[in-house]
């Protein structure tokens, strides 16, 4: 899984993605069809263009099967070469990368979502101030997840950012943020996948 923004969407459209967020993008993305039949599209508002060549009912739109077979990701390269841009172009790569390892044999067993959020932020993914710039590359690489059994100096996951200077802070927010244990110990929750939502 890929802590990351761009990466992240990329991966879902590929249908590569984490099911837990997906399950919640999903219900969002069928909310707002239901409540929102229009998109803005060559400077006109039509309805979403869900199929190859033309404009559908949303309504009539099932958004899980368009991702799984392509037919996402194919309305995601059409809006890209609308706006001028090439989808397959390839996508930003971090200068600098940091792996952290695990430190002995064992099955991890908590792994907490908001320091993660945290040292993704720190690492350039996303702004403290609105006029900040975000660094798409940047991000963090999971490479196990809660209930995974992982080896002494296998990779748990991999920090990406264009500074190397942004490692420490990023570190410094995961710092106990995840444990190895012992087989048959309790998974430990992550907390709440979102904390809270504004607006509607």
């Amino acid at each position: 899984m890929k802590v990351a923004p761009v990466m992240s969407g990329v991966l879902s459209l590929k249908a590569e993605r984490h099911e837990a967020l997906f399950g919640h993008c999903l219900h969002r993305v069928l909310r707002t069809l239901a409540t929102h039949s229009t998109v803005l599209h060559a400077g006109k508002w039509n309805q979403i263009d869900a199929a190859a060549g033309g404009f559908i009912d949303v309504h009539d739109a099932d958004v899980e099967a368009a991702l799984d077979d392509g037919r996402a990701m194919d309305t995601w390269r059409r809006a890209i070469r609308a706006q001028g841009g090439d989808p397959e172009a390839p996508l930003p790569v971090a200068r600098e990368q940091h792996v952290v390892t695990a430190d002995r044999d064992g099955v991890l067993v908590a792994q907490e979502a908001l320091p993660f959020g945290i040292a993704a932020w720190r690492l350039g993914a996303g702004r403290a101030r609105k006029e900040d710039p975000v660094h798409h590359a940047a991000g963090i690489e999971l490479h196990a997840k809660p209930g995974d059994t992982v080896r002494a100096g296998a990779p748990l996951f991999t920090l990406h950012a264009d500074e190397p200077a942004r490692f420490a802070r990023a570190l410094e927010a995961v710092e106990g943020a995840y444990r190895i244990g012992d087989p048959g110990d309790a998974i430990e929750d992550g907390g709440v996948l979102i904390a809270d939502r504004i607006g509607r």
